[in-house]
């Protein structure tokens, strides 16, 4: 039978699984070993996987450290069953994109060649299939208000046909030239589209439609803690 925590013990443990239960809620999996060490303050994964393991044992947490993200807070029952395995696939990380202002994109085609180095795992069941998803970095506050923020990751779905609202990177013209993109959400009126922030202090973007290229919808946020 494990041995009673401490009280400074417990406080630890509590705010683990805040943090975990957080994370979850935020991006659909658990957090990994050295996201909670860096957060919760520990001296090294391993010593966050001491405390998450014994953690296991008393039954503070459910799940496995024996697969990656599969931890999870046992009272909130609406996320998978620790027994569920969780599929993570590859997806291309092109670069970043502005959510403040303008930045340049390479073309999502470019998605086909990314190497090893240039990808990142995502869960299967947050995006579905991979095959037209990539990932861009925000930079910018211009989505506060839309819950994204200045270093987070954006999944885009690349499509052209989106609906009126939607999140989406839209390739500007800039004298003729698609060259830069913003993250903003899409509201096509006749002729033109405006580009609305989600920040009360910014203005709208408001182009013709023959200046504004659609690489995509965002499905997804995924944050760093």
């Amino acid at each position: 039978m494990p041995t009673k925590p401490q009280k400074k013990t417990l406080r630890m443990w509590r705010h683990i699984q805040e943090f975990v239960r957080n994370f979850h809620r935020q991006n659909g999996f658990a957090p990994s070993l050295r996201e909670i060490q860096e957060t919760i303050g520990l001296s090294s994964p391993s010593n966050a996987k001491y405390h998450v393991d014994r953690m296991l044992e008393a039954g503070e947490l459910i799940g496995t450290t024996k697969k990656a993200r599969a931890l999870n807070v046992p009272d909130w029952n609406q996320e998978p069953s620790p027994t569920q395995t969780i599929n993570f696939v590859k997806v291309p990380m092109l670069g970043p994109i502005g959510a403040a202002t303008d930045f340049v994109l390479p073309d999502s085609q470019s998605a086909d060649m990314a190497s090893d180095l240039d990808q990142i795992d995502v869960p299967e069941q947050l995006i579905g299939p991979a095959d037209k998803v990539f990932a861009l970095e925000v930079r910018g506050d211009s989505m506060i208000d839309a819950l994204v923020s200045d270093g987070d990751t954006v999944l885009i779905q690349s499509t052209r046909a989106v609906r009126r609202g939607d999140m989406v990177a839209a390739r500007i013209s800039r004298n003729g030239e698609f060259e830069t993109t913003t993250l903003k959400r899409y509201f096509p009126r006749a002729d033109r589209i405006r580009l609305q922030p989600a920040h009360p202090e910014m203005d709208d973007i408001e182009v013709d439609a023959k200046d504004c290229l659609i690489q995509g919808k965002a499905i997804a946020v995924m944050r760093q803690y």
